[in-house]
């Protein structure tokens, strides 16, 4: 049943160019499929339906003609990738590194401005801690990328 979606997906997405599919995480859904097939992830109702929404939004392209998104299509591949998160604690690739990323260089600045009040300049403090942040954030992220990968839950 998932191979046949799988081959569906593939004829749509044939004339798509490699940004278009990267735009529409096709590599993603792509790779849901594969682990539902090989009994990876437990493939329930729910889950099928929400494929099967996305697939069916998806346009169809020529190629000659341009790639129209369409919000509630974006909006249909946002929520399976949440769901597929919340349910099955799968993630796609880089997600930790990502989120991290941004944590570190939000929690940065305060960290700057506490290293910049030590050093009588906070000018010269903020970048530091901004860096500071980031390098540590990338690090605890790429961590947990590395732990999720052994785990083998990562599409």
């Amino acid at each position: 049943m998932t191979n046949e979606r799988l081959s569906l997906l593939n004829k749509i997405v044939d004339n798509y160019s490699e940004q278009e599919k990267e735009n529409l995480e096709i590599h993603y859904l792509k790779g849901l499929m594969k682990k539902i097939t090989v009994n990876q992830i437990e493939g329930n109702d729910n889950l099928i339906e929400r494929i099967d929404s996305v697939i069916e939004k998806l346009p169809e392209k020529t190629n000659s003609s341009k790639l129209v998104y369409d919000r509630k299509l974006l909006n249909s591949i946002s929520n399976l990738k949440s769901y597929i998160k919340e349910e099955y604690d799968i993630v796609p690739k880089g997600y930790y590194k990502k989120t991290y990323m941004a944590v570190g260089m939000g929690m940065g600045p305060i960290l700057g401005l506490l290293i910049g009040t030590i050093l009588g300049k906070v000018s010269i403090g903020l970048p530091i801690g901004i860096s500071i942040g980031l390098v540590i954030g990338i690090s605890i992220g790429s961590n947990l990328d590395k732990k999720a990968i052994l785990e083998n839950r990562v599409i």
